[in-house]
């Protein structure tokens, strides 16, 4: 019987196969940095920021509008009509009478 050397090949396929991954989750994750910058770029630059402020009209006669009671749920409100608006020291509506 001879002596040879027997050259042990499973650490190379490892080192490959890790190799392998590792450059391919380098191209994902390049590829993925590259789709985030674009959404930023893109889509996010697009939305039209809005103000949090709502337009508020002012009431009209005759409206109907809810009477608001703390102890009542939104449900058990009763109804009631502007009769009369009344003006502020900057005349704006601040006040109305209302007919229940």
């Amino acid at each position: 019987m001879f002596l040879i050397e027997n050259r042990s090949s499973n650490t190379d396929d490892k080192e490959e196969l890790n190799s392998r991954r590792l450059n391919k989750r380098v191209k994902y994750r390049s590829k993925l940095l590259k789709d985030i910058q674009r959404f930023r770029k893109e889509y996010l630059g697009k939305l039209v920021q809005k103000r949090n402020e709502k337009q508020s009209r002012s009431p009209q006669i005759r409206e109907i509008v809810l009477v608001e009671d703390y102890n009542k749920k939104r449900l058990f409100w009763s109804f009631a009509k502007i009769i009369e608006l009344i003006p502020g020291r900057d005349r704006k509506i601040r006040t109305v009478k209302l007919k229940t």
